[in-house]
C-alpha cells in the first residue's frame, strides 16, 4: 500500500484487519463515505498525521489520530480529529498508535506485516 494514495477508508480497513477495533471501538471522524474516499495526504494545508494515546478520565485509554494542518494565515498549526479508538490496556493503545504511525508514513511496505505485528 502506497502511503501517498492511501485513503481514510484504507486506514479504517487496516484497523479492522489488525483487530484494533476489538477492545471497545475505533472509527473515523466523521463517519461517512466522503471521508472514507479521501486520500489522506491530499488535504490542503496538511503537514502531518499524529497518532497518539492518552489515559481516559475514568477508564481505559484513547487513541487519537489527528490531521495536523497549517494554522490560519500560515501561523502555527491546528489539529482535526480523524480517527478515535478506546482500549482497555495501555499496551494495546500504544501498539495501535505505533502501527498507525508506521502505516501513515510508509514505514511498513507490506500491510500484512503490520497486521501480524498487531496480532502478536
Amino acid at each position: 500500500m502506497d502511503e501517498m494514495t492511501m485513503t481514510w477508508g484504507d486506514a479504517e480497513a487496516f484497523v479492522k484487519d489488525a483487530g484494533l477495533d476489538q477492545d471497545e471501538y475505533f472509527h473515523l471522524e466523521p463517519r461517512d463515505d466522503k471521508t472514507r474516499k479521501t486520500v489522506i495526504w491530499d488535504q490542503k494545508g496538511l503537514v502531518a498525521i499524529a497518532a497518539w494515546w492518552t489515559p481516559g478520565t475514568n477508564e481505559g485509554y484513547y487513541v487519537h489520530v489527528d490531521r495536523v494542518l497549517r494554522g490560519s494565515q500560515g501561523k502555527g498549526v491546528r489539529h482535526e480529529l480523524a480517527m478515535v479508538g478506546k482500549f482497555w490496556h495501555s499496551e494495546r493503545a500504544a501498539l495501535a498508535s505505533e502501527l498507525l504511525t508506521r502505516l501513515f508514513y510508509g514505514l511498513f511496505k507490506d500491510p500484512v506485516e503490520l497486521v501480524e505485528a498487531a496480532r502478536k
